[in-house]
């Protein structure tokens, strides 16, 4: 797995430089950016799975950044950097979502910690990201393969009927006006499908009875 990319934007090269250096050792790979402009374009470049950012900031201030962040990629994590006396202004940049708040002077450890437990968030919904795309391909209904002979015929007849009934519902929503009711298969009978040698199903769209020899 590639190392998590996080994103350091202050305007204090000093910090900018102990955070690269810092992380860099944890492992991570660490871009830096001195103001607000130069860390949105970052961030739209690097795809950053975290950002740093400092909330006093030359020209755009690190909420009005902030507020660009999630506009663009709700995904990204931000934790603000703070003054000790900016404690509503670090409860703002809450509420406008990011994911937690450091205050100035920080000790580099309780830093690492918040960034580890912020990217634990991040690598839990990717897992749940992959999870549900390997769902959705695996039991997709393009994907849905009868294995039994008595199932092949019904999806047989699901094609069947798709074809020769498609004229009858162009028609009738031609008469009749759109039909919200629309229906992804046909009727089959409630009880058993199979009556001795035949298997009967009603169609969906015309109500026509059909019989597919088995």
């Amino acid at each position: 797995m590639l190392p998590y990319k996080i994103l350091i934007v202050d305007d204090e090269k000093l910090i900018r430089w102990s955070l690269t250096q810092a992380l860099g050792k944890e492992g991570y790979q660490v871009l830096a950016a001195e103001d607000g402009d130069q860390g949105l374009a970052m961030v739209g470049e690097e795809d950053p799975d975290l950002v740093i950012l400092d909330v006093k900031l030359p020209g755009i201030d690190g909420l009005q950044v902030l507020e660009k962040i999630r506009e663009f990629n709700a995904e990204v994590v931000v934790i603000m950097l703070t003054a000790f006396d900016a404690l509503e202004i670090a409860v703002q940049s809450m509420k406008l979502g990011a994911y937690d708040y450091i205050h100035k002077p920080y000790e580099l450890d309780k830093v690492k910690v918040c960034i580890k437990n912020a990217l634990e968030t991040v690598k839990l919904k990717k897992e749940v990201q992959q999870l549900q795309e390997e769902q959705s391909s695996r039991y997709g209904f393009k994907n849905i393969i009868g294995k039994a002979e008595n199932m092949r015929q019904v999806f047989e007849m699901v094609r069947l009927v798709a074809r020769s009934d498609g004229t009858a519902a162009r028609r009738k929503r031609h008469r009749q006006g759109p039909d919200c009711q629309g229906h992804s298969l046909p009727e089959l009978p409630a009880g058993p499908p199979f009556h001795g040698d035949r298997l009967h199903f009603t169609s969906g769209i015309s109500g026509r009875k059909r019989a597919l020899w088995t």
